[in-house]
């Protein structure tokens, strides 16, 4: 099954806030170190199917 996707990367700025307690806790204190945005982003699964054209 064909995928495709398109889309323009940026960095950006994020914060990560967990609980202790939550399964990704082990997180909690901890500064991401790279983060990213996609702008414009497009994902499909399959074959694209294109409407019919009018006449």
């Amino acid at each position: 099954m064909p995928l495709r996707a398109t889309g323009s990367a940026w960095l950006t700025r994020t914060r990560l806030r967990t609980a202790p307690g939550a399964p990704l806790g082990y997180l909690a204190g901890l500064r991401p170190l790279a983060a990213c945005t996609l702008r414009d982003f497009h994902f499909t699964i399959g074959r694209a199917v294109r409407p019919p054209r009018r006449r």
